[in-house]
């Protein structure tokens, strides 16, 4: 019995105001709701993809010489192109391109020669190409959109004509030439039904081989239990996965109102509505665009988000099987808790497929070896209360939030790398954790437009870990440290506005542990982590400003005063502590406030002023950060500045305050506030 089949797709107008929060590509059309909902762009910060990993498209073609994908097409390198013989003996002649089983010839893309008014106006035909470009269009080419992958292998196997439907006899067959041409993933957005014995054998033929299959869910509202489709529901009988079937919601994240649905098909959701991709390209026939200017809908744009992410954790995990592959998708999704888990499961499956978590899963155990609790490791220590030859460093890393973009730069050269993170994009605060071994952490704040205020944390690599919003509202401080000495860190927000609150301690997880509060209100605080170099459990100097002083006390691991209030005359804006003058006793370095001369002073343990230089010239009141380095390499600390308004240079000065070095970071004057880290 023959048996129809077809594709599933609907076309309709979108626009896209969703900004991103990690790795960023330069592609104009980069931003859409579908990738900021399912952790896209920070998955980009553990992978984008390898032309290690081979994804077959079985479709009604798509662009094989689309600009935005030709990169990233499957060559069978193993055939000689035009010459008439079958090369590789696998019994297609001339399958460089892949393969066109619907007209049974060796050009798999749409034919568009014909195409009428109708036609183009349906755009059935960009069908595969649109597939192609979520899964594979170049990332980071300055063109279009990005793909899922940046870099991938699409191979490019037709089963369907234009009009997108019709006697699917050739699926079975692209299946198996797919597996048997190297294909780690296949990609099917179609659905029919009738006697499918055939592509049941051939799924079943690339379980065996390892090969990852992800089917579309279908548009017709149908309930999958009840009347199945294929090649989704092709596992519906059997306890073990052989195809991950993927239903589609709306930004809502309700289920599109087109979807089937059914628990014993669906496996995974992802965004099938508003979905922007690549179209198939031909100016000598009318179709001068390369990208689609209106939203497509249906599951068939679902199942290549699933089918993208598989291959992106193929590019970390290469030898993983299908069966652990399908288990991190399934295992990292994001599930809303339901009153009605067995109907939640008919719509959505496991849940929302979050791209982000499935690769940092993959990605962790590529990561060194995270020292356990308690375990004895060498800090390499990169701020306050250590020996000077435990902080020599003479690179440097500038954040500047009013552009996203971030520089390392290194004494006495003009070789600086800038590159553009869009998580730093209008953070209000950045930090540092200590190296552990070859471990590093950071954390920013970020407010979003209702003032909520989110913690993000990422790895040495500013890799996305994980983020939590914060109840209260207003403008904090962040840090790091280890008060607990166990190398896990705690994040440490101090409020820089007035409150009773001086000090809140959470866990990375966003749990709350303690906090630090008196009955007299101050008017604005920052901490700095003292590291703790014997039991290893930091602690923290605390500076606060009341009326027109500022307090500095230091606080134990407990949060418990170790040491007597000390009160300086001075409104400080920034605090780090340092033995200057090597008596095994710390000094407080303080930097002034933003609208007060930018003065760095120096006090002794009980208050007394030993020093102090100007900063910035007179005229200048904007405020600063500052960092303790041997930057020039002397083997004596020095003073990097960075302004946190424009017109201002980064300076470097030694301890005394002369001068060894400045430059405009990002080479341009106008970067607003600039954030100094070590690197």
């Amino acid at each position: 019995m023959r048996y129809i089949f077809y594709l599933i797709s609907i076309l309709m107008l979108c626009a896209f105001p969703h900004s991103v929060l990690a790795k960023f590509s330069n592609d104009p059309h980069v931003e859409q709701w579908a990738y900021a909902d399912t952790g896209m762009y920070e998955a980009w910060d553990y992978s984008t993809g390898s032309s290690n990993v081979i994804v077959a498209i079985i479709d009604n073609g798509f662009d094989t010489f689309h600009p935005d994908l030709d990169d990233n097409v499957w060559v069978n390198t193993d055939e000689i192109s035009n010459n008439g013989i079958d090369d590789d003996a696998n019994g297609y002649i001339d399958d460089v391109y892949g393969w066109n089983f619907w007209d049974g010839n060796n050009d798999p893309r749409p034919d568009v020669s014909t195409l009428g008014e109708n036609e183009k106006k349906e755009g059935v035909y960009n069908h595969g190409t649109i597939v192609a470009g979520i899964i594979g269009a170049k990332g980071n080419n300055d063109r279009d959109g990005a793909g899922i992958n940046w870099d991938v292998q699409l191979m490019n196997l037709k089963v369907l004509g234009n009009e997108g439907s019709g006697n699917l006899d050739g699926l079975a067959d692209a299946i198996r030439y797919a597996v048997d041409n190297g294909a780690h993933v296949i990609n099917i957005s179609m659905v029919g039904s009738g006697n499918v014995q055939e592509i049941n054998d051939a799924i079943e033929y690339a379980r065996t081989r390892e090969v990852i299959i992800v089917a579309a869910a279908g548009n017709t509202m149908s309930n999958l239990n009840m009347i199945p489709m294929y090649p989704i529901c092709a596992d519906a009988a059997f306890n073990y996965q052989n195809i991950l079937g993927v239903s589609a919601i709306q930004e809502s994240h309700r289920l599109a109102g087109f979807s089937n649905f059914g628990s014993t098909c669906i496996d995974i959701t992802a965004p099938g509505v508003d979905i922007f991709s690549t179209v198939r390209f031909s100016p000598t026939n009318g179709l001068p665009d390369t990208y689609a200017t209106k939203g497509w809908n249906g599951t068939s744009f679902a199942a290549p988000f699933v089918s993208g992410a598989a291959a992106l954790v193929k590019s970390l995990q290469p030898t993983w099987s299908a069966s652990k592959v399908f288990d991190t998708l399934l295992s990292t999704v994001h599930h809303t808790p339901s009153q009605d888990e067995t109907a939640y499961a008919n719509l959505f499956g496991s849940g929302l497929l979050q791209i982000d978590k499935a690769v940092q899963y993959a990605a962790q155990y590529n990561l060194p070896a995270t020292p356990q609790a308690n375990e004895k490791v060498p800090y390499e220590e990169n701020s306050t209360s250590v020996p000077l030859e435990m902080i020599q460093s003479n690179t440097v890393i500038f954040v500047a939030p009013n552009t996203g973009e971030y520089e390392k730069h290194a004494y006495a050269t003009q070789e600086e790398l800038i590159q553009l993170r869009a998580s730093f994009l209008n953070i209000d605060d950045i930090s540092s954790s200590k190296k552990i071994g070859a471990l590093m952490f950071y954390a920013t704040l970020k407010q979003d437009t209702n003032g909520v205020v989110s913690v993000y944390i990422y790895d040495q690599d500013f890799r996305f870990i994980n983020y939590w919003p914060i109840v209260q509202k207003g403008d904090f401080n962040i840090k790091l440290a280890d008060l607990m000495g166990d190398t896990q860190f705690e994040i440490i927000l101090t409020p820089r506005f007035s409150s009773d609150v001086y000090i809140s301690v959470y866990s990375i997880e966003g749990v709350l542990l303690k906090t630090y509060a008196k009955k007299e209100t101050h008017h604005g605080c920052v901490a700095e982590v003292v590291n703790g170099l014997h039991d290893q459990k930091d602690q923290l100097a605390l500076l606060c400003v009341q009326n027109d002083e500022s307090h500095i006390e230091l606080l134990d691991s407990t949060l418990v005063p170790s040491q007597a209030l000390v009160t300086v005359g001075i409104q400080g804006g920034e605090l780090d502590l340092y033995d200057v003058d090597k008596d095994g006793v710390d000094e407080y370095i303080v930097a002034a406030r933003a609208g007060k001369q930018q003065f760095v002073r120096i006090f002794d343990s009980a208050g007394i002023e030993l020093s102090n230089f100007r900063a910035y010239p007179s005229q200048y009141k904007g405020g600063f950060d500052f960092l303790l380095s041997d930057y020039d390499g002397d083997g004596k600390t020095d003073f990097i500045l960075a302004p946190h308004e424009d017109g201002m240079p980064v300076r470097a000065l030694d301890f005394s305050g002369n001068y060894i070095e400045s430059w405009y970071p990002f080479n341009s004057a106008q970067n607003g506030h600039v954030f100094i880290l070590p690197n």
